[in-house]
């Protein structure tokens, strides 16, 4: 499993995050709710946040009108120097570090905010990993986590949801859907938050249907069951436009879970 996940990133930097930026719930992208979870803890540039698997710097961006430092942290090389190009006109303070998230390089207690988009949920070692979250973060410091959820739906997801399962298999994670709460907890955070929001991907055409696949996590699904599942997409996008709707909405459910030190 460890080979596709590291396969994954080093094919596709930024697809998680070009996904993840595309999700919509309201008017809050994922990463603007992750940060609105961090900016009371903010309050000047010897304020560290840490972001764990930062990807192409989504969460940078969210955080640039923070009063902080963010140190975006990521074990791919190519995700780094994706982000380095994307954020060089931010005006706000920031730093890159490649590290592994079982091994944080950062002294016990001496971060004040941490977060993590996603990554905790496909690491290798998420139990590890969440421990050396309890670890670098001071006490009453926040630690702050999106993860995939199965909830909630509506009922109209139930098709598009179903079908696509069916295509492609369920999208794998190494760590359970639901055990993001438990795994902060056993490493000694206390959970104060535990919130879902129903997300969607609006898919208006193949293009947007690529953007959608390449940032999910399929390591069960062939070539061809990928290409099955684009040319579904595709057509349904088709047929809604003809029917007056932007396209098709693909739900994905999201949950933040915040915990503090």
């Amino acid at each position: 499993m460890s080979t596709y996940w590291e396969r994954f990133h080093a094919e596709r930097p930024g697809a998680v995050g070009e996904f993840l930026t595309r999700l919509e719930a309201g008017h809050l992208s994922p990463h603007t709710w992750l940060a609105r979870s961090v900016t009371p803890y903010t309050g000047g540039r010897h304020t560290i946040v840490l972001d764990v698997a930062c990807g192409d710097g989504r969460m940078t961006e969210a955080l640039d009108d923070a009063d902080c430092t963010v140190v975006g942290l990521d074990r791919s090389q190519a995700q780094l120097d994706r982000a380095r190009e994307r954020t060089a006109e931010l005006r706000g303070d920031h730093v890159w570090l490649r590290a592994d998230a079982t091994n944080l390089p950062f002294a016990s207690h001496s971060v004040d905010a941490l977060t993590c988009a996603w990554g905790l949920a496909a690491f290798d070692d998420p139990a590890t990993a969440a421990g050396e979250f309890g670890r670098v973060v001071r006490p009453g410091g926040l630690v702050a986590v999106i993860a995939p959820a199965m909830l909630p739906l509506a009922p109209g997801d139930l098709r598009v949801r179903t079908t696509l399962n069916r295509m492609l298999g369920r999208p794998s994670f190494p760590l359970q859907r639901g055990g993001v709460k438990q795994l902060l907890t056993v490493a000694g955070l206390q959970v104060v938050e535990n919130n879902h929001d129903r997300y969607h991907f609006t898919v208006k055409d193949r293009a947007d249907a690529e953007v959608l696949l390449s940032g999910m996590y399929l390591p069960k699904a062939s070539d061809r069951r990928v290409g099955r599942a684009l040319n579904w997409l595709e057509r349904r996008a088709e047929e809604a436009r003809a029917s007056g709707l932007p396209g098709v909405r693909v739900p994905v459910p999201l949950r933040r879970v915040v915990a503090l030190a």
